[in-house]
């Protein structure tokens, strides 16, 4: 139950650390942003929701025919590498390609993650491990906010990419061990 834990909650830190990242989109390029308009921004991040709101549909069928281990494997270093994809780029549409990529394999989290718990906790126990697991995302989110801003803060809007994707980058190599 805590390795599930781990694991999905750890996928926030590539899904709510772009919010530390926006002040550098908007600021303009002189001044190490890429001058991105408001509208620009929100579509980037609508794009993310978009694409995990569809993956979530196509994943959880998915995830009754191919390992949860290998689809959690896949959407952590995906997502992982698609924020550094993220972080290297300036182009706006690609920027676009690349977070809403990052959308669909953040929802290859949720579905793998509750196959496990279906496998492995018996039935009278479900509810009490769902609840716990739960309790994961809650508190990565907010740490991603601070870990985010604080990288964002010394190493420039792209820190906010780099340090999260290499925190859940860190956890699919934990989850693979354990």
């Amino acid at each position: 139950v805590w390795t599930v834990w781990l694991v999905y909650g750890a996928f926030y830190f590539c899904r709510t650390n772009i919010s530390a990242a926006v002040p550098g989109l908007l600021a303009p390029a002189g001044a190490g942003g890429l001058g991105l308009s408001s509208t620009q921004v929100g579509m980037i991040l609508a794009s993310l929701k978009l694409t995990y709101g569809l993956g979530q549909l196509l994943n959880g069928q998915l995830s009754e025919r191919v390992s949860p281990r290998r689809l959690l494997a896949l959407g952590m270093f995906g997502s992982a590498a698609l924020n550094v994809l993220f972080g290297l780029s300036t182009a706006f549409y690609f920027l676009l390609f690349v977070w809403a990529l990052n959308g669909y394999n953040q929802a290859l989290g949720w579905t793998p993650c509750v196959r496990v718990v279906g496998n492995w906790i018996p039935i009278e126990r479900r509810g009490k491990a769902i609840g716990l697991i739960g309790t994961g995302y809650q508190l990565t989110q907010g740490l991603t906010f601070l870990i985010a801003a604080q990288a964002a803060q010394h190493l420039g809007w792209r820190g906010a990419l780099y340090l999260p994707a290499g925190l859940l980058a860190a956890t699919g190599v934990f989850m693979l061990l354990f």
